[in-house]
Order: C-alpha cells, then sequence, then structure tokens
C-alpha cells in the first residue's frame, strides 16, 4: 500500500492534500499556504460580455454581475430551452431533460424495452445485479410489496429467508438456480405455507418458481384433489 508523504518533512500526508504539503509543522503549513495561493491564481473561464471571471459550470458563458450580461445570460437560457428537443426513441415522445442520454423517457414501457435493449447488450441494470447478490432482500422487497396488494401480512425479516433457504426444491427435488434475465422454473420463489396466513415466520419456504405456480394458493384439499386426480389421469395413461 503506498503512503503518500509531505514533500517538505516527509512524514505521512493525508489523501485529500492537494498542496503535497501537511500542516504539522510551520514550515509544511507556509508551503501549503503558496502553494494553495498558486492554485487559485490559476486562470478561470471569463464572461463572454464583460471578460469577468464566471463559474466553471456555467452553461451560458455569461455572468450575471451586470445588467447588459444578465440579460444575455436569460437570452441564452431561453433559446436553449427554445431548442427542439430530442424524441424518445421508443415512443417518439419529446424528451424535456434526460441526464442519462440514453435518450428514454419515462414511461414503463419504454423502460422495459430499454432494459431488454440492455440485457442484450450485456449491461444488467443496478436493480438486477444488487438483486443478484442479494437474493433474500430481493426476495423481501418482492414479498412486502404483494402483501400490501393483498392485505396480508408480512411481519418476516431477510434472516428469516436465509435461515429456510435451499439449493434445491423441497417438493420438485430440482436445483435452484439464479436467472439473470427474469425467474424460470428453477428460480427460487418465496411460498406461504398456509396462504391465508401470509408471510410471518414458520410460514414460509423457498421452493422453486414452477412448484409455487403449482401450489399458487391452493388449500390443502384442492391440493389434495388435484394430487388424486394427476396420480389416476396419469396411471390410466401409462397402462393404455
Amino acid at each position: 500500500m503506498n503512503i503518500r508523504t509531505c514533500q517538505g518533512c516527509g512524514g505521512p500526508l493525508r489523501d485529500l492534500s492537494k498542496t503535497g504539503y501537511c500542516t504539522r509543522r510551520p514550515e509544511c503549513a507556509r508551503l501549503s499556504r503558496r502553494v494553495q495561493r498558486t492554485m487559485n491564481l490559476a486562470p478561470r473561464p471569463s464572461c463572454l460580455n464583460c471578460g469577468g471571471s464566471i463559474r466553471g459550470d456555467s452553461k451560458t458563458g455569461y455572468c450575471i454581475r451586470r445588467q447588459e450580461c444578465a440579460r444575455r445570460n436569460q437570452a441564452t437560457h431561453r433559446a436553449a430551452k427554445a431548442a427542439p428537443k430530442l424524441p424518445c426513441r421508443f415512443c417518439g415522445q419529446e424528451l424535456y431533460r434526460n441526464k442519462t442520454g440514453a435518450r428514454v423517457c419515462g414511461a414503463g414501457a419504454c423502460q422495459n424495452a430499454l432494459k431488454r435493449e440492455q440485457w442484450a447488450k450485456g449491461r444488467p441494470s443496478y436493480y438486477t445485479k444488487w438483486r443478484q447478490s442479494h437474493p433474500a432482500e430481493a426476495m423481501l422487497r418482492a414479498a412486502r410489496q404483494r402483501a400490501a396488494k393483498r392485505g396480508i401480512p408480512c411481519t418476516i425479516s431477510a434472516e428469516d429467508i436465509e435461515k429456510v433457504w435451499v439449493d434445491t426444491c423441497p417438493i420438485l427435488g430440482i436445483p435452484l438456480r439464479l436467472n439473470e434475465d427474469k425467474a424460470g422454473p428453477d428460480s427460487p420463489s418465496l411460498d406461504k405455507i398456509i396462504p391465508s396466513l401470509g408471510y410471518v415466520p414458520g410460514n414460509i419456504q423457498v421452493i422453486s418458481n414452477l412448484a409455487n405456480m403449482m401450489k399458487h394458493d391452493a388449500s390443502p384439499e384442492q391440493l389434495l384433489r388435484f394430487a388424486e386426480w394427476v396420480q389416476v389421469t396419469f396411471r390410466e395413461g401409462d397402462s393404455q
């Protein structure tokens, strides 16, 4: 690990120091102030009208200290707002401001189209990367949204999900895999053992998405009747 040292006394230097000198000794502090004054005297952008100094992030090139400069500054701002705006690449709607450079509006369909395009190019979004590295937290967030929509309790935490996390579906016996694009049949899914109780500790299990879709919100009696139908139907089919 490289440690920066003071150019005057050779002692350790803070990473935020821009002058190269520390302030512990009087001589080093004096040299630090001298370098700082030299840096402050560096040339700055000047106003296009009066020649005075302006802020480095000025977008118009004019200051606002003089009346004529302020008038030209406002005129430049109005001209920039009146300039033709670029349309959205997917729906064609005019964009007011777009700081991302992707030229996409905030509509849900356009945002989904942008995500699909990013996936095709191999650039997953930040949330997708976070979901891959924090599967329990992402599963908890989705469960809370579903619980709020259906009006059922959700008192579990991410630790409760990690306690019941498995690598193989306990129902179908297939290995669970975190898919990158969207949930597949072998994706891990949070299931309510008794649907009416909601997401509470002791009533959750991690199974495959296929098993969860087969189980869904059916009652135990309905699941038993479904199992009997499957057993009778496919046994009769095998016997024929």
